[in-house]
């Protein structure tokens, strides 16, 4: 799944033609994955920041070359990006390798760039594997609107439908 999801970001950022793309990832382990692939690929260092990546005055440096539109490409950790941060003038395409199960964040991520100053359309897009709970993530998130005891029973009964099915949850 994770070679799948790394090949198919590569795929988006060769459509987005040069275009800016913020890629939000949930996760360290992918964030360092995805990095080292994408390194190579556009060979330049693709910034990350929050979780285990960039910090303090490196952050903000890569986040102002964001805004500047220096970077084709800038990592974030949908969690330490939520709030508090102005990516409106990078780009204006968000890509989500990984879900965040937590709404609000999810909605503040896409607020950082689809924002008063933003001049063009935002478009927000999803790397969802079939037969994972990327799916069950995605339906909650669109349908939630901050309803976590919502998430948490269809979690519930994803996990039980698995579970009859004699698959891993």
């Amino acid at each position: 799944v994770h070679q799948e999801k790394i090949e198919a970001t590569r795929d988006f950022i060769e459509e987005m033609n040069g275009e800016p793309l913020l890629i939000g990832v949930n996760f360290d382990h992918e964030a360092q994955a995805l990095k080292y692939y994408l390194d190579l690929l556009l060979k330049t260092d693709i910034p990350y920041f929050g979780g285990t990546g960039l910090k303090g005055a490196a952050a903000a440096a890569a986040i102002d070359r964001w805004n500047e539109r220096k970077l084709p490409v800038l990592m974030a950790n949908v969690q330490s990006a939520a709030h508090g941060l102005t990516l409106q003038h990078g780009g204006s395409s968000i890509l989500y390798y990984s879900l965040t199960y937590n709404w609000g964040d999810y909605t503040q991520f896409n607020a950082r760039v689809d924002r008063e100053g933003q001049k063009n359309e935002v478009t927000i897009s999803h790397l969802i594997s079939p037969g994972t709970v990327d799916e069950l993530v995605l339906s909650v998130l669109n349908g939630r609107e901050g309803n976590d005891a919502a998430f948490f029973n269809h979690l519930k009964e994803y996990r039980n439908v698995r579970r009859k099915a004699g698959k891993k949850a």
